[in-house]
């Protein structure tokens, strides 16, 4: 009887598996599609913003979005395909990820503004020294 059990469930795994990796497939490959727009939309954006550097800093920036959407899409199949998160969002996480640095660089290169703005960064931290340095003078 407990073998019973244990193989009856040992199978039920391996069913759920096999339609985990079905379904999954099936997302992915929506979301594939909509992939090559979403990383346009990074790509496009980082050739205008990027203007110097030569050929070294935009291959650098475009090798590193295709490891983070590599891996977040793996990372997202295997969850997926052991039914740890649903099919849907385990296909989709990488685009979910994607999307807002989309829009992000997107609107700074159509703003014609950097990737980063340092002063806005720099500016606080400046100006607190300026202002602990001043009451200490006085």
């Amino acid at each position: 009887m407990a073998s019973t059990v244990k193989n009856n469930k040992n199978n039920i795994k391996y069913k759920r598996k096999v339609l985990n990796f079905y379904d999954t497939e099936y997302y992915n490959r929506i979301a594939f599609s909509l992939s090559c727009v979403i990383l346009f939309f990074i790509g496009a954006p980082l050739g205008s913003i990027i203007r110097k550097g030569g050929f070294g800093l935009p291959m650098i920036l475009a090798i590193a979005v295709y490891v983070i959407y590599f891996f977040t899409n793996t990372f997202g199949k295997n969850l997926a395909e052991e039914s740890s998160i649903t099919s849907f969002l385990g296909s989709w996480i990488s685009a979910i990820i994607m999307i807002p640095i989309a829009i992000l660089l997107t609107r700074r290169a159509t703003k014609d503004k950097g990737i980063f703005n340092f002063d806005s960064f720099i500016q606080p931290v400046t100006n607190f020294f300026k202002k602990l340095i001043t009451k200490k003078n006085k």
